[in-house]
């Protein structure tokens, strides 16, 4: 095999993407070869069907060994789900963050039997992701059960699968009995086929094999296996002690070691101990800056396992003392600039007081000191605090402490996306003295908006009381809150606009687009906002923090956008994406933006809505786990459980709403079958409603080429289609694979009219572009070129009419994706599609910053007719932890974060819109032709009634059209009032029988709501020789006398005839 080789790096900062501190040891992992001097100790080769029992272990899963002597642990998951593959070890719910997480893996171990030790020599593995898995994986093992640890070279993840071979530096070997535990930690932003990973990739883990041997103890010669200080260490402190740590209990009396140093000589020791762990107290101190070098003698130290071994060599090893430290103030360490004083960048001490504390891996791994007040500079550019890095553990006491540490400063770079932040700190450290009880420094006062971000360099690491100049402190982000126990507050500022809270807005929101406002812009909203974070290195906290009141977040205990908080005092912190206050405890947050118990009130007869149900995927339909149900699915709900969590909440959502029509986004491209996710929402409707008072339109052909697709709700009780849907097909709407709905119906209480369009427009995120889809970085994102021809095409297509209505009444709703002042909406502004809301009015929450994505755009003559339209906060103002989803939630957060309410059912708010619609006129046509039977040639004659059905007048001439046929001759007298004993207004009608195919009769007489006017005709029927039936119909002619209702204008009657 290729030889390994190995790069120490110590990366000695928690970040909030790596949830451990990581010594890598860079092993190379090359192709799979054959070796035969590596024998085969244990393999698994996952003989298993695809089954994942309740406890996600598999069956098959099992390791065979070619030893007695050794013991297998088969494979675990650790928060990553089992996912349904047979002959594989397969994991789905994996880490997708650009960095691997100590708590997401899959592991296994090795142990030897007692009297025996391990001696291994190399890992081989087969490994394969599907194409929406993350594209990383990181391989570990450890002695001690990830105390310590060695890791592997990263390497990526193919979709078609290869065999890896990790080859080690120096053979793992253990103690007697000794465990090796190896972990496997698949992650990444990026998927294998090169989008974004998804939740519902899998990790695919195959025919493991691990080499080496295992020998008796009694045949290993004792080793050292750590020391302390460790080899090569520096900045040692002069008093410290030594110690080393054999691989088995051995005997080694003072006469087996020797200390010496370059500048004070040989030193005595006190020998304690023992027989594993032997530590030497040096009788006098070292002197600064030498170096020291311990050696164990091979011929003195033997083990004691029986059959009498000694070291096969001596071992020494080295480390340097610290050089004289001298004591400085933080200030002048931290100096006027964005980065320290460069004077300071050695090994120094400071003295303060500890404001707050971090300790532990799972927290900050470390502590902040200030300066006494009394001990302040009078410059109020120079920070007066310092974050310590501490992840021994130096530390003990609390805050309050005055303390002097020891350690070296330095800036710690962390990044986020395409944020770098730099935090001076003292690290490395030699030593911290607890100097007992001090007192806390006077908090610094600090208010929002700031002049300029960088202003806050002057208090980083202070202890500050964090407020706002004008009102209280407002949430404004939380979509991070779930996964690193962070949001972001603001303050109001020269951005805000009149009859907006603290909150952020969207900058597309209130103005129009431009490439110099939309940067001058988010300059100004950095100056207003500010991070608030829990003080922890964990991703998804349990419990999650800042829930109202200073109590966790739950979901009955929620935070929402718009909640206030008058001011924080805590530490000023600054890394990944910039400054934050670091907070221990909770935060008293005021619930000023009150949950809606019930939606608003619109008012009107009839009630529409428009709802994004966020990737309702309701797998195959059949209601079964796993793939006999579909499951997981390419979006939406991982598995059964997860669906079932989600469909309660829409269902909530969308029947507490209380709408009587509703366009959906968002569905599952499934058709409109028994099984389709439409049709499921439509049962679990009528379920909850008690009656089958709920249906779907079915325009009846796919309208999207994409997995998700727009959809249209109704009640029949309450509204009946006129004519058909249809939908638009155009070359942008195709490219973009989801075409608009439209309908129109008739309201049955008033028989008025309105024509609805659901539509969802093409995202704001990035791939191949068409002309002005670049992100030109003026607030209106990538793809505005295709949503603005998608406006266009929009309303270039309903002037045509396509559902055949007359009526001018429009209502555009959808996820347009597109905020108030940005193109497409202003497109559609001047074809005639007003907003129906205002525009201080939000649906969706991006980057901290609210705005409307979603909309209401009607015809001016709809617009008069609206009672009230409004957007339901439901969603956007909340945290999306709250949401169905159960990955990265422990199984008391699956209960306490989840309630079967509306609430978090989406990431957009629904959009109600009340109506009362004006009736409009509703021609129908009945005829009376007598006799039914006729006998022989005698007179015939027709009688047509035409009704007008709703209250309002007709206006405008009406005509009726009345078949002809050969055995019927039929003539018009314009006196006639009475026709075979029915009433008739010839009168008002005039006659028109210059058609070969039609009696044509026409009235400029208006026909009153709910009344009617009726002409006849008179002639006669001759059947000859002949006998039979005959069909005559009536229609009125469709949009005559202003109705748009045409599907009811027709009748007919059938004529029994005989020759005598």
């Amino acid at each position: 095999m290729k030889q390994a080789y190995s790069i120490w790096q110590t990366v000695h900062k928690p970040q909030k993407h790596l949830k451990i501190i990581y010594t890598f040891l860079a092993l190379a992992i090359v192709s799979l070869t054959t070796d035969a001097a590596y024998a085969q100790l244990i393999t698994n080769t996952f003989q298993t069907t695809a089954v994942c029992s309740p406890t996600y272990s598999q069956p098959g899963n099992s390791f065979t060994s070619t030893s007695p002597n050794v013991t297998a642990t088969p494979f675990t998951r650790n928060n990553v789900s089992c996912s349904n593959t047979a002959n594989v070890f397969s994991s789905t719910g994996l880490n997708l963050t650009s960095s691997p997480d100590d708590t997401k893996y899959i592991e296994f171990s090795i142990k030897a039997n007692s009297g025996y030790a391990l001696n291994l020599t190399s890992l081989s593995f087969f490994r394969q992701g599907s194409n929406t898995a993350p594209n990383s994986l990181l391989v570990s093992y450890s002695t001690d059960n990830f105390v310590t640890r060695v890791n592997s070279t990263t390497s990526s993840t193919p979709s078609s699968g290869t065999a890896l071979s990790w080859t080690f530096t120096s053979p793992i070997t253990t103690i007697d009995g000794g465990t090796v535990t190896f972990r496997f930690y698949p992650y990444g932003s990026t998927a294998i086929n090169g989008s974004a990973s998804a939740s519902t990739g899998t990790f695919r883990v195959d025919d493991v094999t691990l080499f080496g041997s295992v020998a008796p103890t009694a045949d290993i010669a004792p080793t050292v296996t750590s020391t302390t200080p460790a080899n090569s260490a520096t900045y040692i402190a002069a008093t410290s002690n030594i110690s080393l740590t054999f691989s088995e209990p051995v005997t080694a009396p003072s006469s087996a070691f020797t200390i010496t140093g370059s500048t004070s000589g040989p030193h005595t020791f006190a020998l304690t101990g023992g027989p594993t762990s032997y530590t030497l107290n040096p009788d006098t101190d070292f002197t600064d800056s030498e170096t020291v070098t311990v050696t164990a003698l091979a011929a003195q130290i033997a083990d004691q396992d029986g059959t009498t071994d000694n070291m096969a060599s001596d071992f020494s090893f080295s480390f340097t003392i610290a050089p004289p430290v001298v004591t400085v103030k933080i200030h002048d360490i931290q100096g006027t600039g964005l980065a320290f004083n460069p004077t300071y960048n050695t090994t120094l001490a400071i003295e303060g007081i500890v404001t707050r504390k971090f300790l532990g891996s799972a927290k900050l791994n470390g502590f902040y000191v200030q300066e006494e007040d009394a001990d302040a500079d009078a410059n109020p550019l120079t920070s007066e605090a310092i974050f310590v890095f501490d992840p021994a553990g130096l530390f003990t006491g609390n805050e309050g402490d005055k303390v002097k540490v020891t350690g070296t400063v330095l800036e710690f770079v962390s990044t986020s996306g395409a944020n770098t932040s730099s935090l001076t700190e003292l690290a490395s450290l030699l030593s911290v003295v607890n100097q007992g009880p001090g007192t806390l420094p006077t908090p610094t006062v600090v208010n929002l908006p700031i002049n300029n971000v960088s202003d806050l360099e002057a208090y980083e690491g202070m202890l500050v009381t964090m407020g706002a100049a004008t009102g209280n402190l407002a949430v404004t982000e939380y979509f991070q809150l779930g996964q690193y126990g962070q949001i972001v507050v603001s303050a109001t500022g020269a951005t805000n606009v009149v009859g907006t809270d603290a909150r952020l807005d969207q900058y597309t929101q209130y103005n129009a687009p431009s490439v110099s406002g939309y940067p001058a812009y988010l300059a100004e909203l950095a100056k207003r906002k500010i991070i608030l974070d829990d003080g922890s290195s964990v991703s998804y906290p349990d419990p999650v923090p800042f829930g109202r009141g200073g109590q966790p977040l739950s979901a009955t205990n929620t935070l929402r956008g718009g909640d206030e908080i008058a001011s924080i005092t805590t530490v000023l912190d600054e890394r990944f994406e910039g400054y934050r206050l670091q907070l221990n405890t909770g935060v008293n947050f005021l619930p000023t933006n009150v949950r809606p118990t019930s939606p608003p009130a619109v008012g009107g007869t009839l009630k529409v809505a428009s709802a994004n149900v966020l990737n309702y995927f309701n797998g195959n339909g059949t209601g079964q786990e796993g793939s006999a149900g579909g499951f997981p699915t390419s979006r939406g709900a991982t598995n059964l459980n997860e669906f079932t969590r989600q469909r309660t909440k829409v269902l909530q959502n969308l029947f507490t709403s209380g709408a009587d029509v509703i366009g959906l986004m968002e569905v599952e491209n499934d058709g409109y079958g028994s099984a389709s996710a439409i049709q499921d929402l439509v049962n679990g409707l009528n379920t909850l409603a008690g009656t089958t008072s709920y249906t779907f339109v079915n325009p009846g052909v796919s309208i999207a080429s994409d997995v998700i697709t727009v959809g249209m709700i109704y009640k029949p009780g309450v509204v009946s289609p006129v004519g058909s849907a249809t939908s638009l097909v155009s070359s942008t709407f195709t490219a973009v694979g989801r075409q608009p709905l439209a309908q129109t119906f008739q309201e049955i209480a008033t028989g008025g009219i309105v024509t609805v369009v659901v539509n969802h427009f093409k995202s704001k995120g990035s791939g191949n572009a068409g002309a002005g889809d670049a992100d030109i970085n003026d607030g209106q994102g990538a793809f505005n070129g295709t949503r603005t021809r998608q406006a266009q095409e929009l309303a270039a297509w309903l002037a045509t009419k396509p559902t055949k209505t007359n009526d001018p009444d429009y209502l555009i709703l959808g996820d347009l994706n597109s905020y108030a002042m940005e193109d497409p909406i202003t497109s559609l502004a001047s074809n005639g599609y007003g907003n129906l809301l205002p525009t201080t009015t939000y649906s969706y929450v991006f980057d901290g910053q609210v705005g409307a994505l979603d909309h209401a755009l009607g015809t001016g003559s709809l617009a008069t007719q609206v009672t009230g339209a409004e957007k339901w906060h439901i969603n956007a103002d909340e945290p999306s932890i709250l949401d169905y989803n159960t990955e990265n939630k422990s199984v008391a957060q699956q209960a306490n974060l989840y309630s079967a309410d509306p609430f978090r059912s989406s990431d957009h708010d629904p959009v109600l819109i009340g109506l009362n619609l004006a009736p409009s006129p509703d021609l129908t046509a009945i005829m009376f032709a007598s006799p039914s039977v006729q006998y022989g040639t005698s007179s015939f004659n027709v009688v047509v009634d035409v009704f007008e059905l709703s209250p309002v007048p007709t206006s405008g001439p009406v005509s009726v059209y009345v078949t002809k046929d050969p055995l019927v001759s039929l003539s018009f007298n314009p006196t006639s009032d009475l026709i075979n004993g029915k009433t008739v207004q010839n009168s008002d009608w005039t006659f028109n029988n210059t058609d070969p195919n039609f009696y044509i009769l026409t009235t400029n007489v208006v026909i009153a709501g709910k009344g009617k006017k009726s002409f006849g005709l008179t002639g006669m029927l001759a059947p000859g020789s002949t006998k039979g039936s005959l069909s005559l119909s009536t229609t009125v002619v469709g949009g005559n006398g202003g109705e748009v209702k045409i599907n009811n204008n027709s009748d007919a009657d059938v004529i029994d005839y005989f020759d005598k």
